[in-house]
């Protein structure tokens, strides 16, 4: 809304995307099964929360099946728009990850950053490093978040989703 947490974030058509402007989002992410079924966390500019395929414009984090294998490894990557940029992390079943991702907001593009498992958290300085990090060649319109956790009831768990405008806000201290 206009007047709610992310109002300075909104562009005209009342999306999360204004350039000048950083989103920064986690997520708890498990896979259960030693499979190539894909979980993931799609930020998306459709109104239909659940619908990944709707929109091209779009950024995932998660394991998508044979586009985040890499010589025979599953590993978690980021997914922008219909591209698939595997990360060196290995995606071991039934072991929890910590994805963090920075939308940086731009005129005509959108920088985006991928941190696996940051071992900063909260208030801690300096920031750690981004896993990866791509930019977009159009900006990302942000309207709803879905997760697909695979076909099977126990195919994956995501927990502590979490979205701000800063990286304590989204990585807090273990005392919170």
């Amino acid at each position: 809304s206009t007047s709610g947490s992310f109002a300075n974030l909104l562009t005209q058509d009342g999306t999360i995307g204004m350039p000048g402007t950083t989103l920064w989002a986690s997520i708890l992410l498990r896979k259960n099964q030693n499979n190539d079924e894909p979980v993931a966390a799609i930020w998306h500019e459709s109104n239909l929360q659940w619908c990944d395929g709707c929109t091209a414009n779009k950024v995932a984090v998660g394991y998508f099946g044979s586009n985040s294998n890499v010589g025979g490894e599953r590993r978690w990557s980021l997914r922008i728009q219909n591209q698939f940029y595997p990360t060196s992390v290995p995606m071991v079943p039934n072991e929890t990850v910590f994805l963090v991702l920075k939308f940086e907001f731009l005129a005509g593009s959108t920088l985006v950053s991928l941190f696996v498992n940051p071992t900063a958290l909260g208030n801690d300085a300096p920031l750690p490093s981004p896993t990866l990090s791509q930019t977009t060649n159009t900006p990302v319109s942000i309207r709803s978040l879905a997760l697909y956790l695979g076909d099977d009831p126990a195919s994956a768990q995501a927990d502590e989703i979490r979205m701000g405008t800063t990286y304590a806000c989204t990585v807090p201290d273990p005392s919170v």
